[in-house]
Formats: C-alpha cells, sequence, structure tokens
C-alpha cells in the first residue's frame, strides 16, 4: 500500500530528473525509494521548466 509518506518522497524525487542539476538524473527503469517503486517515464523539458515521472509500485512475482 502507498503511504503518503511515499508519495511525499516520491514528489521531492522529482526534481531529480534535471540533467542540468543532477550528476546521476533519475531515469527510465531506475528503482527509488528503497527499490519500492520502478520509473516508467520521465520529462525534463527545459523550454517550459517541466519536470515529471510516471512511477508504479514495484510487485514481487516470487
Amino acid at each position: 500500500m502507498i503511504t503518503h509518506k511515499d508519495y511525499n518522497r516520491i514528489a521531492d524525487k522529482v526534481y531529480a530528473v534535471d540533467s542540468g542539476k543532477e550528476a546521476f538524473p533519475i531515469e527510465k527503469g531506475d528503482k527509488i525509494l528503497g527499490k519500492k517503486f520502478q520509473v516508467l517515464q520521465v520529462e525534463d523539458n527545459p523550454k517550459n521548466g517541466m519536470q515529471a515521472m510516471a512511477v508504479a509500485p514495484v510487485v514481487n512475482c516470487d
């Protein structure tokens, strides 16, 4: 279950997609927040300032 704390931490991480400010920006396929979530898509548009990412919970398929 995704908690409010998880949502807040994900919202903070969205700024880490900025390749101009981050040495290792978050990219598609990365796992974040202790590998609980996988990044499905990122957007870093310097023309309009939009920074976003789509994430999904990682489900254990064992």
